[in-house]
């Protein structure tokens, strides 16, 4: 039965997908303001979280505070399991900018709006460059007051599977002087990367205390490895249908 709501419900997001593409090339050339595309962008994740509530049964609690450090921007680094979080951070974090690969931006017409909306798009593959580019642009979004989101592992992992973390967090970090706020979840075991099947059940999102400047980088990345991976996990055991074993080292 679930395989059949899952594959239900790929068929209803793509469908509010399509409904949501086909008039991008008219609003950018219309000139709309990267504010009303960010409005529309949240109407389009509030479906996706209806679908994965309704098709699913796939809910959602959200623990920790949102407001830490109340009216200042910060960094959210967030665990990255599945696609899940994608959509729901960029609704549920008040003035998200995401960190996200170039690729993204390539897309037709997806990608355009993508640039509309100002995300910061980075080319690994331009090293030095492509960091002087996201400095530039996180500086922007900072100096609007708005929040920045980085996967700080880089690409989706298997529940309980912790890799290190990649540089770009810390530089981010020292360069900005931001608190980083971790965000610990366990979306992977309902909905893990490459399954034909999304589990029903409830992906606890956890906020945890900032990090704030001041630390030096083995200190900052090891500090923000444990929290994250440590309370992630604890996620995925204590609240997930079916606790699964540490992976094999």
């Amino acid at each position: 039965m679930q395989l059949l709501k899952s594959k239900l419900f790929v068929l209803a997001w793509g469908l509010w997908t399509t409904l949501f593409i086909l008039p991008i090339p008219l609003l950018i050339l219309g000139g709309q303001t990267g504010c009303w595309a960010r409005s529309c962008s949240k109407f389009y994740c509030k479906g996706f979280l209806f679908f994965c509530q309704h098709i699913l049964n796939l809910t959602f609690e959200v623990r920790g505070d949102l407001n830490a450090i109340k009216g200042k921007s910060v960094i959210f680094a967030a665990k990255h399991q599945s696609a899940w979080e994608t959509m729901a951070l960029y609704l549920l974090v008040p003035e998200i900018v995401p960190v996200l690969k170039v690729s993204l931006t390539r897309i037709p017409v997806f990608g355009w709006y993508l640039r509309h909306l100002k995300m910061i798009a980075v080319d690994r593959a331009r090293g030095r460059q492509a960091l002087s580019h996201m400095y530039e642009q996180a500086e922007a979004v900072v100096a609007e007051n708005r929040n920045l989101l980085i996967f700080p592992e880089g690409t989706r992992q298997p529940p309980l599977k912790n890799p290190e973390l990649k540089g770009g967090i810390f530089l981010l970090y020292k360069r900005l002087g931001l608190p980083v706020i971790p965000v610990a979840l366990n979306s992977g075991v309902f909905w893990p990367k490459g399954a034909s099947t999304i589990s029903a059940g409830k992906v606890i999102l956890n906020f945890l205390d900032p990090i704030y400047p001041g630390l030096e980088k083995r200190a900052f990345l090891d500090e923000l490895h444990t929290v994250i991976s440590s309370e992630s996990d604890k996620l995925v055991r204590e609240h997930s249908p079916d606790a699964m074993p540490a992976p094999a080292e």
